[in-house]
């Protein structure tokens, strides 16, 4: 299916930015999102200290997978790229011109991001577990979010901050085929977020997610794992 839509809508035919105007030192992503040469340079310290903060959250992951039936997996993606990194943080500024940047970096949820990964019968009692885990290794739930009952992406998504450090991170939660779905539709996933494709396209590959997602089978007791903090909790 996906490779039918790729030679349907060949990357090629989205334009690129025009970056000959824009300042030395300056930022311009593919989606056409701008950062002043201050902003980016703000952003690449930012970025060094998310790196320096990662070795330590990984190694204490790595504390709770031992304990865990689950496995990390994806871990060589567990830094976002910069790129992504700055373009998240350029929408964020045309979302909300008058917010400080270094707020808005200390909220980005998932520079660091971290994948477990359970068998489908260990899925519910595992993460529950490992929820646990997390918080006695000194880790703050800021946000979990179950996705069990979504047509496009199947999965629980939650975020967390270290208390050393102050770092925030993504820890997600997915059966072997659930993962396996969402490695097939994030490269649809991304196109639509870059807000470069026509109409027909994003409804083609918003489809698409929706054809995969409907296979996927629900582990017992995944739909009934909290939210945190509750939906309409004020």
């Amino acid at each position: 299916m996906w490779e039918d839509l790729k030679a349907r809508w060949p990357r090629e035919t989205n334009p690129q930015p025009d970056r000959s105007g824009d300042d030395p030192g300056s930022w311009r992503g593919d989606s056409g999102r701008l950062l002043s040469a201050s902003q980016n340079r703000r952003i690449d310290a930012w970025c060094d200290n998310v790196s320096d903060c990662e070795q330590r959250i990984t190694q204490r992951l790595e504390e709770v997978e031992r304990a865990s039936p689950g496995q990390l997996v994806g871990k060589e993606y567990r830094i976002k790229g910069r790129d992504r990194l700055k373009d998240k943080a350029a929408m964020s500024l045309e979302a909300a011109p008058g917010s400080g940047l270094d707020r808005l970096l200390s909220n980005v949820p998932d520079a660091v991001r971290f994948t477990l990964q359970y068998d489908e019968h260990d899925y519910s009692a595992g993460v529950t577990a490992d929820i646990g885990y997390m918080k006695e290794r000194g880790f703050e739930l800021v946000k979990l979010r179950n996705y069990w009952d979504s047509s496009e992406y199947k999965g629980i998504n939650s975020q967390w901050r270290d208390a050393e450090n102050g770092q925030r991170f993504e820890l997600q939660f997915h059966s072997q085929t659930s993962f396996e779905a969402k490695q097939i539709t994030h490269s649809a996933y991304e196109r639509i977020r870059a807000g470069r494709t026509s109409e027909a396209e994003a409804g083609q590959l918003s489809s698409f997610q929706h054809r995969v997602s409907g296979i996927i089978p629900v582990p017992v007791g995944a739909r009934d794992i909290p939210e945190f903090p509750p939906i309409g909790a004020s």
